[in-house]
Formats: C-alpha cells, sequence, structure tokens
C-alpha cells in the first residue's frame, strides 16, 4: 500500500477503507483525483476523466466509437450495395461484395479472396479449342473453358483435320464463306494422282516415269489441278496455268 493510502483510508474516509476491504481497486487516475483537506473524491474531475466503460476512450458512454454520443455506430457502406466496409473487400465499388459474380476481369468480386479461373464460381469464362497442328483453327471435340487463352488453344472450332497445318476450312470463290475443309480437289491419272489442300499447295504421289509428281510446282495459291496420262496441268489465283510432266 503506498503513502497516500496508509495516510488518509485510516483517518479521512470510511468509504474508501471499505472499496480496499471489499476488494474494490482504486486506479492511479483516480487516487490522483483524492482530495486530501476534504477526505473525499474530486466529484467534478472524475466524471471529466475517468469513466467506467471498457473502450479505451475518455467519453462516458459505453460504445465502440470515439464520439461523446452513447448510440452505437453503424460501419459505413460507401458505395451503396448494401455491404458495410468491414464486410465488403472494396467499398469505393459497388460492384464488388460478397453477393456479387465472379467475372473475368482481374478483380476478387466476391470478396472470396479468389480471382477469375482461380474461383470455381467465376460465370463468364470463354470457351477455347485445342489447335493441335496450329493452324489456327481450332478442334471442336476438344474444348476448354476459361477466361484467359490456354497455350495451344484457339477460339474458333472449325478445324476438319486437326494433325496438319495445312488442312483447314478454305474459302475459294474469296465470298467470305467457308467453302468447304481439308482437301479442296483431287485429280487421279493412270498411274498417279495430284490434289490441292487447304493453302492451294499441290501433292502429288504414284509413278514419276516422267517427273509428273516430283517437277509439281511448289508454294501455294493454286485454284485448280488436272492430272491425265503422264502429266499435270494446275491454275493459279491469278489465271496462270503450269503444266509438267511427260507432254509438259
Amino acid at each position: 500500500m503506498d503513502w497516500r493510502r496508509r495516510e488518509v483510508v485510516p483517518t479521512r474516509s470510511p468509504v474508501v477503507l471499505l472499496l480496499i476491504l471489499t476488494g474494490c481497486w482504486i486506479s492511479q487516475s483516480d487516487w490522483d483525483d483524492w482530495d486530501i483537506e476534504h477526505g473525499e473524491f474530486d466529484t467534478a474531475e472524475v466524471e471529466g476523466d475517468a469513466d467506467t466503460d471498457a473502450d479505451g476512450d475518455s467519453d462516458t458512454d459505453t460504445d465502440a466509437d470515439s464520439d461523446t454520443d452513447a448510440d452505437t455506430d453503424v460501419p459505413a457502406d460507401d458505395d451503396g450495395d448494401g455491404w458495410t466496409a468491414d464486410e465488403d473487400c472494396d467499398d469505393g465499388d459497388a460492384e464488388v461484395n460478397p453477393d456479387a459474380d465472379e467475372v473475368c476481369d482481374e478483380i476478387d468480386n466476391d470478396c472470396d479472396e479468389l480471382i477469375d479461373d482461380d474461383d470455381g464460381d467465376v460465370t463468364d469464362q470463354s470457351t477455347w479449342y485445342l489447335d493441335s497442328d496450329g493452324d489456327g483453327f481450332g478442334d471442336a471435340d476438344s474444348a476448354s473453358v476459361a477466361c484467359d487463352q490456354p497455350s495451344g488453344h484457339v477460339p474458333d472450332d472449325t478445324d476438319c483435320n486437326d494433325l496438319h497445318d495445312y488442312l483447314y476450312p478454305f474459302d475459294e470463290d474469296g465470298d467470305g464463306a467457308t467453302d468447304g475443309c481439308g482437301w479442296r480437289q483431287i485429280s487421279a491419272a493412270n498411274h498417279h494422282n495430284c490434289a490441292l489442300d487447304s493453302m492451294g499447295a499441290l501433292w502429288c504421289w504414284g509413278d514419276d516415269t516422267y517427273g509428273q509428281v516430283s517437277m509439281a510446282p511448289t508454294g501455294s495459291g493454286y485454284v485448280f489441278i488436272n492430272s491425265g496420262g503422264e502429266d499435270n496441268c494446275a491454275l493459279d489465283t491469278a489465271g496462270s496455268l503450269t503444266c509438267w510432266g511427260r507432254d509438259a
């Protein structure tokens, strides 16, 4: 017991003695308010700085805010989405809250700490198709959904042969519509054959006695091929005719 308790408690105030005997603790700040001359606490000063609540501030109400009114303040909802700042992960954006749909925008829309493809609740993923041959056309039977384009996938699903990059949908007449997919044309002769792939490149195979196979022009852009006997002729997009083989 410090000297102030020894001096004033026995002679000045039975009330203080009763508080100590009953186990009530008097804080240091309250001892500072003890009026030794009159044997009592300075009531006016106590009411100004010694409240009995446990909220850690110096006001006399019992709520957890720091103002002096006796109400309990509700956390703000700055974006007006119905979710207060202590619940909303972005109280400045009404489109972001625990009730929102997760969408593909690199933002945690629904406040579950998961973004886009990492969130199983994402709603607007795109469909992508495997493009094994890298021709820009995907296989409709190999689809997956994701926000971001997976490696080796494309948004197109019209490839008819995803194993060869020279076989894909083509527009033969140039009207913007697909006229076919894969081989454009196959022409058969006596002992050899030739064909046009999707790029308009020539493929020939079979008997090569007169060079009707090995002498086929390289490159692409051919639109028609005719094989007969031991020779061939092909027409390109410019209207030029190229022939090779026995009678070329």
